[in-house]
């Protein structure tokens, strides 16, 4: 039954790393790449149980091939600081829908997908762990995948990532 479950968890996510790395790749292409002006950074103060979190707004603007004025604040994976007001930096716009901005920085592009990918291999190993045979020839084995396969593959994961963003 463990086995079952590990199976469904590892379909899922790969197939969820799937959808979220093909919905991006589609974005990209059908989207347009223009110099964005950081023109304020919002600071919120949000209570989470025990613990307070700062989270930032980032606010950019920029014009369109129409010479269209658009500010929006998309969403940034890493936060920033009233220091960054005034730079520049790379956003993709849908032409048909300009309010549909992404930051073109790696991690806000794919975080996500990269998250999902890594919990996928987690719960593919632990499929595999519960479908061999125990030995310590197995278990020994299995170490080695694990330490040989989850970090290199989610290296390998992101650079793929990084070669399609850049052609």
């Amino acid at each position: 039954m463990r086995t079952f479950i590990y199976l469904l968890l590892a379909i899922f996510f790969w197939s969820l790393a799937a959808m979220v790395v093909h919905k991006r790749l589609v974005f990209i292409e059908q989207s347009e790449a223009v110099e964005a002006v950081i023109t304020d950074v919002r600071l919120s103060n949000t209570q989470r149980s025990r613990n307070r979190s700062r989270s930032t707004e980032t606010i950019v603007q920029f014009r369109t091939p129409t010479n269209q004025l658009i500010e929006h604040a998309p969403y940034r994976h890493r936060s920033s600081s009233q220091k960054d007001k005034g730079k520049t930096l790379t956003v993709l716009y849908a032409p048909d829908h300009p309010e549909q901005v992404v930051i073109k920085e790696f991690m806000t592009l794919w975080f996500l997908a990269l998250f999902c990918g890594l919990i996928a291999m987690g719960f593919t190993l632990l499929c595999l762990r519960q479908l061999l045979p125990a030995s310590p020839l197995t278990a020994q084995w299995l170490k080695n995948l694990r330490t040989a396969a989850l970090v290199p593959a989610g290296l390998c994961f992101a650079l793929a990532i990084k070669i399609l963003l850049l052609r």
